[in-house]
């Protein structure tokens, strides 16, 4: 978000909960100032950046809308939506991010998703590096099978959930060396207890 003079003002504690204030704030350094800085009136100038974080959850509090409202609160004019699950399905990314945009729009705020980061460069190496160190442990002949958590069928026509983990689970195999049918394979998990079918194989079978 971009400070400017309404954030400052609230930073400074008018019309803003000090406690609410230094719960949001991120207390890394952001540019040269942290949330400390902020609270002793050190400010930046208008148009640098800050970068505050706020947890939202779907299921439990605190909830999406809660996590924006707050935002809003401190004074900021923009929000990134950031979920914490590198591949999109409308099922999940998707509506995490309705939520949100729909809570900026009412709190007259502005709105970017991030819908997808399953190819950051920096995400597949750390998987890559994860994957080779667990099989330096384990016998030679080890299959390596990559998993992510099922969807109905019904969800996933047209989603682009499916073709995002294959890609993931391809480079990183490719850069651990594996070979494709002897190290590795993809199965599914968690599938739900309804009786409509959901996508497979499972991992138990």
């Amino acid at each position: 978000a971009v400070a400017g003079e309404g954030q400052r003002r609230k930073a400074r504690g008018v019309g803003v909960d000090a406690k609410l204030f230094l719960q949001l704030a991120d207390q890394r350094d952001f540019g040269g100032f942290t949330a400390f800085d902020l609270a002793a009136g050190k400010l930046p100038q208008p148009g640098k950046r800050l970068a505050f974080r706020s947890l939202g959850q779907k299921h439990a509090a605190p909830f999406i809308e809660d996590a924006v409202a707050d935002l809003a609160t401190l004074g900021f004019p923009h929000v990134v939506g950031l979920v914490l699950a590198p591949h999109y399905s409308g099922a999940s990314v998707g509506e995490y991010q309705a939520r949100a945009a729909e809570a900026a729009a009412a709190a007259g705020i502005g709105h970017t998703p991030v819908l997808r980061w399953h190819d950051e460069p920096a995400y597949r190496e750390f998987l890559a590096s994860a994957v080779a160190d667990a099989l330096g442990e384990l016998p030679q002949k080890t299959k390596v099978v990559f998993t992510a958590h099922s969807l109905p069928e019904r969800v996933l026509e047209g989603d682009p959930y499916p073709d995002e983990l294959s890609a993931s689970a391809e480079a990183v195999a490719q850069a651990a060396g594996l070979d494709r049918w002897a190290g590795w394979s993809m199965a599914w998990q968690s599938a739900g207890a309804t009786p409509e079918p959901w996508r497979g194989p499972d991992i138990l079978e």
